[in-house]
């Protein structure tokens, strides 16, 4: 069985980890809270590091993708490296049309960490032009959620799309009911073939959320 490449282990080597600690040293000497995200990409630091990691010409959306990306894994790495797996059936029931949440706010099961999805199984695009990659699984660190596409061996990199939970909040009705495409079932296969098998898709970002938040809710213990 190959073993999963994690994507923090594709960008962060033994010295590029050095750098995550230089940044927690700055924020304890200037009194930055690494939690705000503006704060923390003011850091000296993060901005060296954001240097390291992308080209001298790259576009401002590639930068503020890759700034994003360093938050996600200096807080990953700061809470313990901590990883959540979703096992196959479980994702199939959790994307099914019968599965209810029920109302009320979905919690993340802890303040960040890593939740591992099935290889293969859900697949999404970055932009509407650009082609299908599987979703690998999402960082998260608060209400922010970081979604890692294309992990492939021989792979330098891989895609990311980031959403925000806290844009689904309802007094009501969990985002994890959420009706997320105006025509058909959500999380339905729109690969070629895919229905076949057994492919799940997000194609907006209603469907990031709510997939997050169903991770969510199978994940974190309710009373």
């Amino acid at each position: 069985m190959t073993v999963r490449a994690h994507p923090y282990d594709v960008v962060f080597n033994a010295e590029l980890e050095a750098r995550l600690d230089e940044i927690t040293a700055e924020a304890a000497e200037r009194d930055v809270d690494t939690g705000n995200a503006d704060r923390f990409g003011l850091l000296v630091g993060a901005g060296a590091l954001l240097r390291e990691l992308i080209p001298d010409n790259a576009p401002r959306d590639a930068i503020q993708q890759v700034a994003r990306l360093i938050y996600h894994c200096y807080h990953y790495r700061a809470t313990g490296k901590q990883n959540f797996e979703i096992e196959e059936p479980v994702l199939r029931e959790l994307l099914s049309t019968g599965f209810v949440a029920g109302p009320g706010p979905v919690h993340a099961p802890a303040p960040a960490g890593y939740v591992l999805l099935p290889r293969n199984r859900v697949w999404s695009s970055i932009a509407e032009a650009e082609h299908a990659e599987a979703i690998d699984g999402f960082f998260f660190t608060g209400d922010w959620v970081l979604y890692v596409l294309g992990v492939m061996a021989g792979r330098p990199g891989f895609s990311i799309m980031e959403v925000d939970l806290a844009r689904g909040d309802d007094e009501v009705t969990s985002i994890a009911e959420l009706r997320a495409r105006a025509d058909g079932d959500d999380f339905a296969n729109v690969l070629p073939g895919g229905e076949l098998q057994g492919h799940f898709a997000i194609t907006n970002t209603a469907e990031a959320l709510k997939l997050a938040a169903r991770c969510f809710w199978q994940l974190s213990p309710r009373g």
